[in-house]
């Protein structure tokens, strides 16, 4: 116990209480009580000769409660150890082009021997990402919950990117603020994705390149596992949502074939990247052949839930001046994009929302069945995500559009039974 506290003890204090004494605390009472209750019975008994005699409570002895809690003492302590050479391997994954999965020695070999330094960057960074994914998307964090951890990582990474990349245009103060940011994006892109060089201090010759508000988001992504093309696509579909403008009376969202490719640029390039990380992460089990296909599908199935997201935001997507619905659908129901902006709970838009919401259905259906050719340890967490963001759909319908004027978010129950039924 003695040399597991050695080698354990910085990771160990480091963890929550709720990770360290409570598995400890509660297995020790609960065999303390049974080994009580055995031993007022008298289904064993410890011979005088064998005991020193002293009681914890009336008949569970010394030894017997100090035996049960060292036992749970060192089984947490090499638990701990293994998630502590876990952490390290995954760490040299995220940071490095390693895939391989390491067998239990090789991860003891790697914890007793691994002394680099670790990048502050990379931990803050990935915190961050946790917190921004947990805290804004219910079904991207529980089904990231469920990827194997160097893609997990990896996927945690693109979504941070996009989002931080969203919130900018989103937040900015005016359209050449916007536009400053996806140009500054582009620049920094290229940065990244022609492998620039950074000097033996870490990341300070890239420091000169890229802002700093987008440094980390930017040099977090794992540009070597990823196609530079979709996010050069994403970047263009923030550009269109510069082009709202009530004002001036300018919608660029005329039609359903606009409707189409603005969902193709903000959401079917976000699935194509994450078919590449798991390709890249899972070459051995997905064929070359199915590649061309597979990211077809995940581009179509992006699409269903950009549009699950424009049923859901109609409010929030009011207060930019933008409206996703297209203008020929809306003038079908006596509607403008100016009147959807001064009034979006109108009653009206509730037919529109549920021809968005059948055609984000017919969408995933499309790619689903191709979805499900991908290996069963990706297939289990894609459905969990998608079929989390499907039942926002269906909860929509459920809804007035007068009550939609907040972001819905499903409570944690239901989200855990989709996850279940889409598991198992």
């Amino acid at each position: 116990m003695i040399f597991q506290w050695g080698l354990t003890y910085r990771f160990f204090l480091a963890l929550p209480l709720t990770n360290t004494l409570v598995p400890i605390c509660l297995p020790t009472a609960y065999l303390w009580l049974v080994d009580t209750l055995a031993l007022r019975r008298g289904t064993w008994v410890i011979e005088s000769g064998t005991k020193v005699n002293i009681q914890l409570w009336n008949s569970l002895e010394a030894e017997e409660a100090l035996f049960f809690l060292v036992t749970n003492v060192m089984v947490v302590f090499g638990l701990v150890a293994i998630d502590n050479a876990a952490a390290v391997y995954q760490y040299m994954v995220a940071t490095s082009d390693a895939v391989k999965d390491p067998s239990i020695l090789q991860l003891i070999v790697l914890f007793l021997t691994h002394r680099r330094e670790y990048d502050r960057n990379f931990i803050s960074g990935l915190s961050q990402a946790v917190y921004d994914l947990q805290s804004k998307s219910q079904s991207m964090y529980l089904g990231s919950m469920l990827f194997d951890s160097p893609l997990q990582i990896d996927l945690i990474f693109l979504y941070s990117f996009c989002r931080k990349m969203d919130d900018l245009v989103d937040e900015a103060i005016d359209r050449d603020t916007a536009r400053y940011w996806i140009q500054q994006c582009s620049k920094s892109l290229a940065v990244i994705f022609n492998h620039i060089k950074v000097d033996a201090d870490g990341n300070k010759g890239l420091e000169r390149l890229i802002p700093p508000t987008l440094f980390l988001p930017i040099c977090l992504l794992p540009a070597s596992r990823l196609s530079s093309q979709p996010l050069y696509n994403l970047l263009k579909g923030f550009e269109m949502d510069l082009e709202f403008d009530s004002k001036a009376g300018t919608f660029p969202i005329a039609t359903e074939n606009d409707l189409e490719l603005y969902a193709f640029r903000v959401a079917s390039t976000v699935a194509a990247s994450v078919l590449n990380l798991i390709f890249y992460h899972h070459q051995e089990d997905i064929k070359n052949d199915d590649y061309v296909r597979l990211i077809a599908a995940a581009e179509r199935m992006g699409q269903a839930l950009q549009y699950v997201n424009i049923a859901r935001d109609i409010v929030q997507d009011a207060q930019y001046q933008r409206v996703y619905f297209p203008t020929s659908w809306l003038n079908e129901e006596g509607l403008t994009p100016s009147m959807v902006v001064e009034n979006p709970t109108h009653p009206r838009l509730a037919v529109l929302r549920d021809r968005l919401l059948d055609k984000a259905e017919t969408c995933a259906k499309d790619s689903q069945e191709a979805i499900d050719e991908l290996p069963s340890k990706i297939r289990g967490p894609l459905r969990v995500t998608i079929l989390s963001y499907m039942e926002i759909g269906k909860a929509l319908r459920e809804l007035q559009v007068s009550a939609c004027d907040s972001k819905l978010k499903l409570p944690w129950w239901r989200l855990f039974k989709v996850a279940w039924a889409a598991t198992y």
